[in-house]
């Protein structure tokens, strides 16, 4: 992997100078990206001061040859991959966007604290990158297609079934790292199983909807359906699927977007 580091121009240009436009203007069309899907530049503030820029940036640099090896050992080549790191408003982990024909995966450094947080969470992206350059169909070209829950829920799946698998980590690790401790992350995965019948009746209501895409984020913990349990819908459909079609990483990165789905409606509508 080829590692693009904007951090320095970060700190050079933002931090000690207050000019966002001459930080954009290092990769204008990664920040186009950035602000059309995950912030907005009238929001943007320091998340990070120079010290701890450094020291993050070090510690996703210094994970990543372990990474790409892990990735490797199960047959999934990103030699190819461009990464790049950068400070941003502190919105996402990151994710992977369409440049020049190629997939380029991006890294808000803020939002990597721990070596666990690396290991869990930098492959997720990885993923993603993977997963959009061999079926370009469950790319995101609008705000409403980003958001659809068929397409989260399949592409945030497989990030997260191959991400896990590929790390050698528990879906629990793969999902929170160490933002919560074992215990919490075993009751949420309890309470996730638990009302499973509950989540796919759910999600298959609105698998065609723009408007739920809150199943992905990280809110209210005494209400599972506002405490990322679109993640745990994905990985179990992918773990389904895999189990039942027997389908290696690679075939299911390369799965056409209308099969993958009618499949998943099957499995929710078993549930």
């Amino acid at each position: 992997m080829r590692t693009i580091d904007l951090t320095t121009n970060y700190t050079e240009g933002y931090l000690k100078n207050g000019k966002l436009e001459e930080y954009e203007r290092q990769f204008p069309e990664l920040f186009k990206h950035y602000f059309t899907y995950w912030g907005s530049r009238k929001s943007f503030t320091a998340t990070l001061g120079e010290e701890e820029v450094l020291k993050r940036a070090m510690l996703i640099k210094q994970c990543l040859p372990t990474i790409e090896q892990c990735f490797l050992k199960n047959a999934l080549d990103t030699s190819k991959l461009d990464v790049v790191l950068f400070v941003g408003g502190g919105w996402t982990n990151g994710h992977a966007f369409e440049h020049r024909g190629k997939f380029i995966v991006w890294l808000p450094i803020e939002g990597y604290e721990t070596k666990r947080q690396v290991l869990a969470f930098v492959p997720h992206e990885i993923v993603h990158a993977l997963h959009y350059a061999h079926s370009f169909a469950f790319y995101f070209q609008d705000k409403e297609e980003k958001e659809r829950l068929s397409r989260l829920l399949i592409a945030e799946g497989i990030a997260t079934a191959i991400s896990a698998r590929v790390m050698g980590i528990t879906d629990g690790e793969a999902l929170w790292a160490d933002y919560l401790s074992e215990s919490q992350k075993q009751s949420w995965v309890k309470k996730c199983k638990k009302r499973k019948s509950e989540l796919y009746a759910y999600a298959l209501k609105h698998f065609s909807s723009s408007a739920h895409s809150q199943l992905f984020y990280t809110g209210d913990p005494t209400d599972i359906l506002k405490n990322r349990a679109g993640y745990f819908i994905g990985n179990e459909l992918i773990k389904g699927l895999v189990q039942s079609k027997k389908l290696t990483a690679q075939e299911l990165l390369s799965l056409p977007r209308k099969r993958f789905e009618r499949e998943t409606r099957g499995l929710l509508a078993r549930r």
